[in-house]
């Protein structure tokens, strides 16, 4: 397995499309070697500019991440999508293939793109994502495009993983309560009204700016907020420059090792959850404390609280 490893690690960095493939299946499967391929792969790592694009389903994600990615190949950019979908409950891998949602862009040169399951992560983003960065980095893209899940107020972890974070909305589906519900003023660089033809457009963008008025950085830079209708391509150039301008932004204000600080800490977390639930967890469940801690919990006996920390602690 070693030798194996080392060999997929080489490729990964020499720019080995094929190894690159097999590294990321590796990587979210969590299969054997996986770890050892990160520790392989990260003196290798290059940092690059990140863009994350995030919002509910159907307003209109895919098509803009289409656009962006077309223009970065154009200047021959090497680009890194991750799409993240929803974790199939049956396979545990992603219920949307790229194959469907990206297929304008599938087979071009320089661009690779990858559909990764959110494995039930509440903030949008799983430990196997963020080694996914970790691999498009240590083979040399010059950008990496993520495209979230879209599961609303849980969805923050974006923030700690991309430079620049375009929230996308639409009207007419309640995003103006839930914008407010979701947080998610706390976590846009640049809020974007997809379908801005459709009623209710103006009111959801006015909606915005007058919250967002508020809200200013350590460089009193307030969100932008956008309309366009993606899919007549109306704006989306004005999208790109946005997200250019903040991306030199980001490079000469000091907001990057700030933003890598983040991205390493949210990776730690990351990992450290996932190895307590293989190590803690689940060779709990089904056990005769794990059923004596259901049994009691269903009786009205005691709470989840009580019995979570009696496992913990170990006390009988």
């Amino acid at each position: 397995m070693g030798e194996k490893i080392k060999e997929l690690a080489q490729g990964i960095v020499k720019g080995e499309e094929r190894a690159l493939a097999r590294g990321l299946t590796l990587v979210e499967n969590r299969k054997e070697g996986y770890q050892e391929l990160l520790d392989l792969i990260y003196p290798e790592v290059k940092p690059c500019p990140i863009w994350g694009l995030t919002g509910a389903p159907g307003v209109g994600k895919s098509t803009i991440t289409n656009f962006l990615v077309d223009k970065l190949a154009q200047r021959r950019e090497k680009v890194g999508v991750i799409a993240v979908d929803p974790t199939s409950p049956f396979s545990g891998g992603a219920i949307l293939g790229d194959r469907v949602r990206m297929m304008d862009l599938a087979g071009r040169e320089g661009i690779f793109i990858r559909s990764m399951a959110s494995r039930g992560a509440l903030g949008g983003l799983s430990p196997a994502i963020m080694d996914a960065v970790s691999l498009f980095q240590a083979f040399g893209v010059d950008r990496i495009v993520v495209e979230t899940v879209g599961v609303g107020q849980s969805e923050t972890d974006i923030v700690s993983l991309a430079d620049t974070v375009a929230v996308i909305l639409m009207p007419g589906t309640g995003d103006d309560v839930q914008t407010i519900k979701a947080g998610l003023l706390e976590i846009g660089d640049v809020f974007v009204v997809n379908k801005a033809d459709l009623e209710g457009a103006e009111t959801l963008a006015g909606l915005l700016q007058s919250m967002l008025s508020g809200k200013n950085d350590d460089e009193n830079r307030v969100p932008v907020v956008l309309k366009l209708i993606a899919s007549q391509g109306k704006n989306l150039e004005e999208l790109m420059s946005f997200l250019e301008k903040h991306q030199e932004y980001i490079e000469t204000s000091g907001q990057k090792e700030r933003k890598e600080r983040m991205r390493t800490e949210m990776a730690l977390k990351m990992h450290l959850q996932a190895r307590y639930q293989d190590l803690f967890l689940k060779p709990l469940l089904g056990t005769e404390k794990w059923e004596q801690a259901i049994s009691s919990i269903n009786k009205r006996e005691k709470s989840p609280a009580f019995w979570a920390k009696k496992i913990i602690s170990g006390s009988e």
